[in-house]
């Protein structure tokens, strides 16, 4: 199950300091080069940071001023659930896309895990963490 945790940090010189992050999303999806990886879904772990100005929401307590995070990770699981990718790097590019259009985002760090990526290598696994900007 995700865990979401919002931060908050004022430094005036930064711009949108302020941070929604989302752990541990699980995402069933085709995912990988070789044709073993290919056969059946893998479950891939995301965590999502998202930088946006807060000050609003926390003064006034209203959802609209804010990104609704539950329905962001509808949304993430929905569009990115049941797709096929040969790279992670473009799996999370996507979940990138996703979250910059949800609006108010500055924007948005994407990790995506891969548990058990590197066979042969014991519990290994791989991420590949993206940050992408609005505009």
């Amino acid at each position: 199950m995700a865990q979401i945790c919002v931060t908050s940090k004022r430094y005036p010189d930064i711009m949108a300091s302020d941070c929604i992050t989302i752990s541990d999303l699980a995402v069933a999806c085709v995912i990988g080069v070789d044709g073993w990886e290919r056969r059946l879904p893998q479950t891939l772990l995301l965590d999502v940071s998202l930088r946006l100005d807060l000050a609003r929401a926390g003064a006034s307590d209203d959802l609209s001023a804010t990104v609704d995070y539950r329905g962001l990770c509808g949304r993430i699981v929905d569009e990115m659930s049941g797709t096929q990718y040969r790279l992670l790097e473009a799996f999370a590019e996507h979940v990138a896309r996703i979250c910059l259009d949800a609006g108010l985002v500055d924007s948005v760090t994407v990790r995506v895990r891969k548990p058990g990526a590197l066979a042969g290598f014991g519990d290994a696994n791989v991420a590949v963490e993206v940050t992408r900007i609005r505009g």
